[in-house]
């Protein structure tokens, strides 16, 4: 567990004061509270929907149409578009990250700042500065590699690195985790524990609530807008902290009552993505949670494309009820009820250039919600609402 720094050793360098924000007359953040310490690690968590990004957008000069009060070192400041939030030494790090693929570690990490002369850019000089900043900060990157090169922790420090080298005082990092395997974990702990020593404040967000107790030194929650609570990480447990972000008691898992299952909804049989999976037998019966685990580059990804067609190269056979076979694409698996949520949301699962509704309903175009190759947009509303209601989309 990490050793905890009293908060209260030092002012605030940041302290968020009432702040609300609003979406087409909906309200997402109400009269939130929240402060940063210098050298501070403070979590912030909450289910999807609670408020957390939107917190740290308005923060980071997204939102500027918030109400309440931001306020660095004790003074008032107005966060009106990123380049503010940047001036004032706030970063950053997003979930998907900032950089340009083609471009190396240092380019990236001079983003928007390049060294030069009479509008000529001084490669010398950008990498010799990043070299720098990355000796600073003990890291280990090549400056010279394009970072698509790199593996996600890599691209991760890249990121980490550029927002340090614009003098940021405060740093915040979306779920950085989410794709980082053990030993990028830690790496990335201590990472966050040194700039944390150097008197960086850090605002951490992540699902993982072990993390929390390894990394932070207080928590704030966030329920639907509100914050429910900000202790030390030292006064909180596991069980607690579970409690305090779904409003009642999680119980444990042993003491879990199992699973009635059913028939059998879904039947694997040899099913094989040559060189990376399989051959693989499996039963999935109704109302059963089946678990896949395994390194990365053990098969799973290419597994669960296979069940539902996007592995042409698959071999063997999905059975669901009295239909057996391979889905010739995802649209066939949809109609045989076999669906896949996408591990690359953006990429793979939604059209992000269309609406939340027409997203929602998009496998089921060929039902009830369309007739004559027209959409039935009342049904569609009806229906997508119902679901919105039902799973607390926010």
């Amino acid at each position: 567990m990490n050793a905890q720094r009293p908060p209260e050793a030092s002012a605030p360098l940041l302290q968020m004061e009432g702040i609300t924000k609003d979406f087409s007359g909906g309200r997402v953040l109400f009269g939130v509270d929240f402060s940063l310490h210098p050298g501070e690690v403070h979590a912030l968590v909450g289910q999807n929907g609670a408020g957390k990004s939107t917190l740290m957008k308005v923060l980071a000069g997204v939102y500027p149409d918030y109400g309440g009060q931001v306020r660095l070192g004790g003074e008032p400041i107005d966060l009106r578009d990123p380049r503010d939030a940047l001036e004032h030494g706030v970063a950053i790090i997003y979930q998907e990250f900032a950089l340009v693929p083609e471009m190396t570690v240092a380019e990236n990490i001079a983003l928007g700042q390049e060294p030069g002369e009479r509008g000529l850019v001084s490669h010398g000089q950008i990498r010799e500065r990043a070299a720098a900043e990355i000796a600073r900060l003990g890291l280990d990157l090549p400056v010279d590699v394009p970072v698509k090169q790199l593996g996600v922790a890599g691209q991760q420090l890249t990121e980490i690195v550029k927002a340090i080298s614009r003098r940021a005082r405060i740093l915040v990092m979306d779920e950085p985790t989410a794709r980082l395997s053990g030993t990028e974990r830690e790496k990335l702990f201590e990472t966050v524990r040194d700039l944390a020593a150097a008197g960086v404040g850090v605002v951490y967000i992540s699902h993982f609530l072990e993390e929390i107790f390894e990394v932070a030194d207080r928590v704030t929650v966030l329920r639907d807008g509100n914050v429910v609570a900000v202790e030390p990480t030292s006064a909180l447990d596991l069980p607690r902290l579970a409690q305090l972000l779904v409003g009642r008691d999680m119980g444990t898992a042993a003491g879990r009552e199992p699973t009635v299952q059913g028939a059998t909804g879904v039947e694997l049989r040899g099913l094989t993505v040559p060189g990376r999976a399989g051959p693989v037998d499996l039963d999935v019966r109704a109302g059963e949670i089946v678990g896949l685990a395994g390194l990365v580059g053990s098969g799973r990804t290419s597994l669960a494309r296979a069940i539902v067609g996007m592995e042409r190269s698959a071999a063997g056979s999905v059975a669901v009820g009295s239909w057996s076979g391979l889905p010739a694409h995802p649209g066939e698996a949809a109609e045989r009820g076999i669906l896949l949520l996408a591990e690359d949301r953006k990429r793979q699962g939604l059209v992000l250039q269309r609406t939340v509704s027409e997203n929602v309903a998009l496998t089921a175009l060929r039902s009830s919600l369309t007739h004559r190759g027209f959409v039935r947009l009342r049904e569609r509303a009806r229906v997508v609402g119902e679901l919105i209601e039902r799973l607390r989309l926010v």
